[in-house]
Order: C-alpha cells, then structure tokens, then sequence
C-alpha cells in the first residue's frame, strides 16, 4: 500500500519564490476540480459530514475566492474542505516557500517542547513552550484539531510538529505577525521567558540530520533483546536481507525478546508480512499455504477513470471487496521462512509513537489484532480501519497537488472497532524530561532486567502444532 504522510509534504524546504497570486476564476476552478475529484474517487466521500455539508462549504470557499489571493492563502482554502473528510490521506500538498521558525518541536505527552534550536533565535533544546501566539497548548491543539485532516488527535501532534515551524501557517492561524512569533517558555531550571522570536528565510542545516541508516538491526545479549528498526521505507526487498540476518542473530544468540521499531517510520509500503515468514503462524503439512492462522485487512475499493488510468484497473466504475479468507493463501506462502530454524517463538514487541502513520500504523494493528505482539510506547497516527492508497493529481491553475484515498482498510478485528485510535498494550509516553535528558524511555522499559515484563521459558513455548521447541 504505498501511500505517504499527507501533509508532511507541504514542508517540503525549497529556496523562497516570489507570491503567486491566482484570480478568483482561476481558483473556483480549482475548487471545482478538487470538490468532483474527491466525490469520484473516495470510496465514502460524506462518512465524516454529509454531502449537504460538503456543498455547503464548498459555496462558501467559493465565495471567499473574490479577489485575487496568493498562493499560500489559496493552499488553506483547499486544506478546509479537504478537513471535512478528516481522512489524513486525502488532502492537499504544496512546497514550502518560507518563511519559518528556526526550532524543531516535540509534541510529548506533558507538553510541547523545543527539541533543538537556532542559537540566533533566543530559544534552546529542552525549552517548555507554555504559550504561542497566546494560546497555550491545551487551546493550541484543539484549534490544529479544527484545521489538520486527521483520524485522531496523535497525528494532530505529530503533524504540528512540523507545521508550527512554517510560517504561512502560523500566519493563516493568527499566531505569528510581521514574520514574528511570540513565545512563552520554560527552560529547564523553571525559569520562564516571553520571547519575539523572529522567523528564518533559510532552510534548517542538513547537518541536523541522523546518520543512522533507514533500516537496521541490534542485539543485545545481556538483555536476551533483539530490535529491528524501519525508520523509513525503501522498498520490500531493502528488507528482506537485513531482516534474514537479524532473525539468523537472533537464533545463533538464543534471544528470547524482539521488538520492531516502527517510531518514526510514516509511510511507505505495508511489509509487515515480511515478518511472518519468522514467526509461528503457519499450519503444518500443505495445508499451510491455504490457511495460516493470522487474519488479514479486509479492503473496499472504489473505481474510477482515475484510479483506472493511474493504476491500471480492468473496470472505471464501482466498488469491490475483498476480505482476509482471501488473502490466506498470500499469508500462507509469506509464512514460510527460508529456513525452517530462524522461526522465533519468544516475545515480539511492536514500537509506536504518534509519528507511527499510514502503511507504518499496519504493524501494530495487524499484529496486536492478532495477538502475536504486545505493542509498546504511544497510539499512532491512524485509525485501525482507515482510509488510504493515494490517486494523485496536480490542479490546473494553482498547480497544487492533491492526494485522495480511493480504498478503506477494515481492521483485521473488526469487532473492536469503532476506534479512532489504537492503544498500545504498554503505554510509555514522551515526556518533556526524556526530551531533555535524551532518554528513550520505551527501551529503557525495554531493557530493564525483568520488572516490566515476563521471560517466558523455553519448555513453555509450542508451536501451533502442539510440539516442544
């Protein structure tokens, strides 16, 4: 399922352009183009609001189009009526044109905190914002829900993270003036300042980036753990070699735990499969290419000339599902391993935080539904059924892209559905003090020599079969 961020792609960081400005014709097309898309495309366009809604809102988007409007105004324009689906895959994206803030943010549990920081900007890593524009991060976060196309308020934060740095939208929310923000702080030794802090016109240094590789591997013998991490996707066999030495490391050093770290991967493609090929979910005998003993997603899926012509479908019109009974023979075969011996039958941890999103969120969803792992850490960014596959499209004045979902993904546990969220078997938030103290409060829960979790024993595991391993 390739699908991607949604608005993680407006922050795209591009050298400043002059304003473009669109007339009021050119942007009621545009309006227009987005509004019939989304009805042709969405597989339930009016699940959130009812099509009266929709319309409605649309007549007045068009009627505040009566002058001539620069782009950034016109791009927040598009996100409101994409907001009334609140389907996070289906929303509009620009490139960033700056100006923007000189700071990165984490939204923890207990607070939004400046992770790191500009020195010219007055602020420093570990800094509590307590206020921005005014409005603290209670009021804050209830006006990002009103604005940001989200399934839950987890995404909500994540994306803030992000969207609090770009000046067009601290401007279209009414928090920064004249290039400005006005910020109230924290520090760590509980002093509290109130700061202008003026905005840059140039991207943040690469250099602030992680050199660690987008997937990889560690295994720690002390704590009999082996963690495997995907921070970003990079296609299916990427992970296919690295994930064959992991489990070959994990059975030469007889580790007992594994958890995959799925925390700051936002999309790419559902490849969670990839793991079944290690864990004890086949039946023995030929039967266990036909039936392995997980349950799939069951996935509806609309038809249009788009989706047709994007994706090379046989019909334009329509909708078709299928369900898990049909994927069990796919399972089936992704249960085997290349080698019958690298089968893990300890526990297996699930890693997630609210950055956990789209084709990422499918890991702790599949596997907790289930019950092959215990997921640890925050709620994702997505629903447990949700929408998402992405039709792309360019609009043709504003030449803003616009991404719709034309599939819906139901839970491979329906039953516990409705949820607009799921949670982790082990909640461990981030809070303001691991931000600035640098700790990893999940792997230290991780780590810890049994206080936290049962080592289950050797002569306890069976496979499905009934035999000792």
């Amino acid at each position: 399922m390739k699908h991607l961020s949604a608005l993680l792609l407006c922050l795209l960081l591009l050298t400043p352009a002059a304003a473009q400005s669109l007339t009021p014709s050119q942007m009621r097309e545009d309006l227009n183009k987005m509004a019939d898309l989304i009805r042709r495309c969405h597989p339930d366009p009016f699940h959130a609001a009812s099509e009266a809604e929709f319309d409605q809102l649309l007549a007045r988007l068009r009627d505040r189009c009566d002058r001539q409007i620069e782009l950034n105004e016109f791009f927040f324009i598009l996100m409101e009526l994409a907001y009334l689906l609140k389907d996070p895959h289906t929303t509009v994206q620009k490139k960033y044109d700056g100006p923007f803030l000189g700071i990165r943010l984490v939204w923890a549990h207990d607070g939004l905190v400046v992770s790191w920081a500009d020195e010219s900007c007055g602020l420093k890593s570990g800094d509590k914002i307590l206020s921005v524009g005014g409005l603290n991060p209670v009021d804050l976060e209830e006006l990002l829900i009103s604005v940001i196309p989200a399934e839950n308020r987890y995404w909500v934060r994540s994306m803030a993270e992000d969207m609090l740095v770009w000046g067009a939208f601290l401007e279209y929310l009414g928090l920064a003036r004249e290039n400005k923000v006005a910020l109230v702080v924290e520090d760590g030794l509980g002093k509290v300042l109130s700061l202008d802090v003026p905005m840059r016109t140039s991207p943040l240094s690469e250099d602030l980036e992680t050199n660690r590789i987008p997937v990889g591997w560690s295994i720690d013998n002390e704590a009999s753990l082996g963690v495997f991490y995907l921070d970003e996707h990079r296609g299916t066999e990427a992970i296919r070699v690295p994930l064959e030495a992991f489990f070959r490391a994990v059975r030469d050093n007889r580790i007992r735990r594994i958890a995959i770290d799925v925390r700051e991967k936002r999309g790419g493609i559902s490849d969670y499969y990839e793991f079944l090929r290690y864990l004890p979910v086949h039946r023995s005998g030929w039967f266990s290419y036909f039936s392995p003993r997980v349950r799939g997603f069951s996935v509806l899926i609309r038809y249009s000339p788009e989706a047709t012509d994007q994706l090379n479908y046989s019909k334009e019109s329509g909708f078709w599902r299928y369900n898990p009974l049909e994927q069990w023979f796919t399972f089936g075969w992704y249960a085997h391993p290349p080698d019958p011996d690298l089968v893990f039958y300890g526990d297996v941890f699930i890693l997630t935080t609210n950055n956990t999103f789209s084709a990422a969120s499918n890991y702790p969803i599949f596997f907790q539904d289930n019950n092959l792992a215990k997921v640890i850490g925050e709620p994702p960014g997505q629903a447990p059924s949700q929408f998402s596959d992405t039709l792309r499209f360019t609009l043709p004045n504003s030449r803003i892209s616009l991404i719709v979902s034309h599939k819906h993904f139901t839970r491979p546990a329906p039953e516990r559905d409705p949820a607009d969220f799921l949670y982790p078997d082990v909640f461990i938030p981030r809070t303001v003090q691991d931000i600035r103290l640098g700790r990893d409060a999940v792997m230290e829960w991780l780590l810890a020599p049994g206080a936290n979790h049962e080592h289950r024993s050797a002569d306890r595991l069976k496979d499905i079969d009934g035999r000792i391993r």
